[in-house]
Formats: structure tokens, C-alpha cells, sequence
């Protein structure tokens, strides 16, 4: 999907579902989100209020402009009815990068800005070390698990 059609889906394609009473597409209590179910860098789904987003592997393995256009899809959802909360399951690599890392940033800034909270989970050791150097420990929740960091985001 280009940027121009997700900018446009997101805007127009929402607002149209509304409209006709189909209700929103993230109204889904659990699963694949349809803005999001031909991702290939950042796989997402919906647990409750929560988005779950798991990064496939580190930015260099894909294209930047796939990076770029899903991050932007991603962005969009943060504050939409029925999302409130974000999950950022890391276990699908050891380490990320700087890209992977600034775009998970800027996720987890988003939804705090919007209300939420975040919390990452499976954050590698290495990981976790780069996460202390670059000061982003402390503005997120770090669990071992996404079932634990889901059920604290349930209780917040």
C-alpha cells in the first residue's frame, strides 16, 4: 500500500465504516488489524485496548520505505476508540538498531501522548543494555512476558 492510499484509508476509510454503522475497523476485541494485516515489518494485533506490535527483525532487513509507511499506519491507530494501551513484544531478535529503535520510540511516545501506556516484553539482554544507554528504560514498562505485560496494562 502506498502512503498516499494508508494516509488516505486511515482518514476517508475509517470515517466511511462509521458512517455506514460497520463500526471502527480496530473494534475487534482480539486479532489482526485490517489497516494492518499486510505488514511485513511490524505485525500487530489488537488484545483488548491493548495493540500488541511484534517488529519482525531489525529495519535492515527490510525496505526503509516499508519501515517508513507501516510506523506511519501504526501511528495513525495510537488514540482511535477501542486502542489505548501498547504492548512492543521484542522477541523476534536479539538487538535492534537504530531505525527499529527510534520507530519504537516514537511509538511508545505517541500513545503516551494520546493516554496510554506502553510496555515492552522478551527484551533481550542486549537489548536491554542499548535501552539503558540510550535512556529509554525509564518511559516504558519492561516485562518478561507479553501475558504479563498484558495483564498489567488490564489492571493500569
Amino acid at each position: 500500500m502506498t502512503s498516499f492510499s494508508a494516509n488516505w484509508y486511515l482518514r476517508f476509510g475509517t470515517r466511511r465504516r462509521e458512517l455506514s454503522g460497520a463500526g471502527t475497523p480496530t473494534a475487534q476485541s482480539a486479532g489482526r488489524l485490517e489497516q494492518t494485516q499486510f505488514h511485513k515489518v511490524f505485525l500487530a494485533r489488537l488484545e483488548g485496548n491493548t495493540l500488541v506490535v511484534t517488529p519482525r527483525g531489525d529495519a535492515i532487513g527490510f525496505r526503509d520505505s516499508d519501515v517508513a509507511n507501516e510506523l506511519r499506519t501504526l501511528l495513525g491507530l495510537a488514540g482511535l476508540p477501542g486502542i489505548v494501551n501498547l504492548v512492543v513484544d521484542l522477541g523476534s531478535a536479539n538487538y535492534f538498531g537504530k531505525v527499529m529503535t527510534t520507530s519504537i520510540s516514537e511509538l511508545g511516545e505517541r500513545f503516551q501522548i494520546t493516554g496510554g501506556q506502553t510496555a515492552l516484553c522478551e527484551v533481550s539482554p542486549q537489548m536491554t543494555e542499548m535501552l539503558r544507554i540510550m535512556k529509554l528504560e525509564d518511559p516504558w514498562m519492561i516485562f518478561d512476558t507479553r501475558k504479563s505485560a498484558l495483564k498489567a496494562l488490564r489492571k493500569a
